[in-house]
């Protein structure tokens, strides 16, 4: 013990010479830090110089054909690599086949010109009869990276096949579904929808974005009437992200469901399911948008049915006494006025401990405790074909409140759920209330903390300055898509997660038994009893202390 004070003191007295003396030690990460900048600044005239050299056209000799190129007349193409040049001839013949390459000549005004070219789309297989019903349609197609082009596209009569399915067999995605005028690359589809669900970007900024992308730095070549990006893919987006979800849903490419928690499945009435609300989800009350949501009860009810059952629920009112906490979570005055221009206040939902989001429900009042009980009811329903189930535990931000209202209700939901508060809101309750409905005193809880709605809601909340915009349908859409890529990331780290949280159960188990010995020991020598009679003797302490009824006692 006498060394290690001697070191420290003679590594405190050094430090503070060296900050004395100008010359305090650097940590390692700011030694690299430092390290880095530097040859950042020594690299930084070399890469500038790299990047206009190679924007130049320093070529001398065709990239296929070997030819010499004369100046005039020779193409650039920033699709086939970023220095390779081709002789007139070559570019003819292999941009006829490439035909959404973009190209640019260098001319002797010594600058670079796109190339115009009009691709023409034909697909001899599908037209395979000896008639005249070939129709071709002038067309604005937008690549992968959000440049226009002109384009002719032919389609076969007899085969009567619509000019939007015609379309997706040479690879764009119409922008309507009757005599499109536009089409969109799928790359460029399937960019926009995993940027718009997994970095919660609007598809103004992705069109705003894709604007701003130029291969030679102010040269982006353009059809002869550019449509304007944003409002056709704002049209088209919406469809296209449900066409993927279809794809996943066939099981086609994957065998795996991922719409629901494949654990969770092989036991329903064992399964640990979270409730929550959230107030920021909200939309505002607007005239027209009758359509019908693409998704139908994926995860979202219908709000008809929802609402039918809060006032049918909501008829037989009881006061419900209750000496917890005054938690604003089910409290039916939380819709005040800043709410009247809203015609959904927020949403609904649940979660399985495995983070597989559930049922959701839109909220037209604040967060009233039938909202979760019309949830439970459906939970109930789906494990009712089960023989003996066991009660399922819910985690609820106001369990004790749930609770206390089924059985002033009589429910017999309270015969098939037991009710815990997750681990970091069971703080906002009282002594009493935590030691009956906590996290840690609850029994089949484990070391699941009950707050994956909040997790869920995490990622939900960047979808709320756009989905407040959208019609009804559009924004059910929308919040879908988002909780199916939630469902599909849940899934990639399901093994991993099953993994790591037994090793960290086992490990937990260790420590807690090598803890408690000594403890149980001092318990039975001094008190007479062991744990559970002194867990016992303290709850009934504090429920007397705080007039609390307690119901149950968990077992270590």
């Amino acid at each position: 013990m006498f060394p290690l004070i001697i070191n420290v003191l003679i590594f405190l007295s050094c430090y503070f010479l060296c900050d004395i003396l100008g010359d305090k030690p650097q940590s390692s990460h700011t030694a690299r830090k430092e390290k880095a900048e530097t040859a950042w600044d020594k690299l930084r005239k070399k890469l500038l110089e790299s990047r206009l050299e190679m924007l130049a056209p320093f070529a001398v000799v065709c990239s296929f054909c070997q030819a010499d190129l004369q100046e005039g007349s020779f193409v650039r193409c920033s699709d086939c690599g970023p220095c390779v040049f081709y002789c007139l001839t070559c570019d003819s013949k292999i941009h006829s086949v490439l035909q959404f390459h973009k190209q640019y000549v260098w001319t002797e005004g010594k600058t670079y010109l796109p190339v115009k070219r009009v691709p023409r789309l034909c697909q001899q297989s599908l037209h395979q009869c000896e008639c005249d019903a070939v129709q071709t349609s002038n067309i604005v197609l937008f690549d992968c990276e959000g440049m226009s082009s002109d384009a002719v596209i032919e389609h076969c009569l007899c085969h009567r096949e619509q000019l939007a399915v015609t379309l997706l067999r040479h690879g764009f995605w119409p922008a309507s579904p009757a005599s499109p005028k536009v089409a969109f690359s799928l790359q460029l589809m399937e960019l926009c929808a995993c940027l718009q669900l997994h970095g919660s970007i609007s598809v103004q900024a992705i069109a705003m974005s894709l604007k701003e992308m130029d291969p030679l730095l102010g040269l982006r070549p353009q059809a002869s009437s550019v449509p304007d990006l944003y409002r056709n893919l704002l049209g088209a987006i919406n469809e296209y992200r449900f066409h993927r979800s279809q794809i996943s849903r066939t099981g086609a490419l994957s065998k795996a469901s991922i719409h629901s928690c494949p654990v969770c499945s092989m036991n329903p009435s064992g399964a640990v399911t979270s409730l929550d609300g959230n107030f920021g989800l909200v939309h505002k009350r607007r005239t027209g948008g009758l359509e019908k949501a693409r998704h139908q009860n994926v995860f979202f009810f219908k709000d008809e049915n929802v609402q039918q059952f809060v006032q049918d629920w909501a008829a037989d009112r009881r006061n419900i006494a209750t000496n917890c906490s005054q938690f604003q979570a089910g409290d039916t005055l939380r819709s005040k006025n800043k709410t009247a221009g809203l015609d959904v206040t927020g949403v609904f939902g649940s979660v399985c401990q495995h983070e597989f989001p559930g049922v959701m429900v839109n909220l037209k009042h604040g967060e009233r405790l039938s909202y979760p009980v019309f949830i439970l009811q459906d939970l109930l329903s789906r494990t009712k074909n089960i023989s003996a189930p066991q009660k399922q535990l819910v985690m609820y931000d106001v369990a004790c409140m749930l609770r206390k209202h089924l059985e002033v209700r009589k429910s017999q939901l309270l015969q098939h759920f037991t009710f815990s508060v997750p681990a970091f809101h069971r703080f906002a309750h009282n002594m009493a209330c935590q030691l009956s409905f906590g996290q840690r005193c609850t029994v089949g809880a484990g070391l699941h903390d009950g707050e994956g709605m909040e997790r869920v809601w995490a990622y939900l909340r960047g979808f709320a300055s756009v989905s407040k915009q959208m019609t009804l349908a559009n924004r059910e859409d929308l919040l879908t898509d988002a909780l199916l890529a939630y469902s599909r990331r849940s899934f990639g780290q399901l093994r991993k997660k099953l993994v790591g949280q037994m090793e960290t159960a086992d490990r937990i188990q260790r420590e807690a038994q090598t803890d408690l010995e000594p403890l149980e020991r001092q318990l039975v020598r001094e008190a007479g009893g062991d744990s559970q009679n002194w867990l016992d003797s303290w709850k009934a302490e504090v429920a007397t202390q705080t007039n609390h009824k307690v119901s149950g006692s968990p077992k270590l």
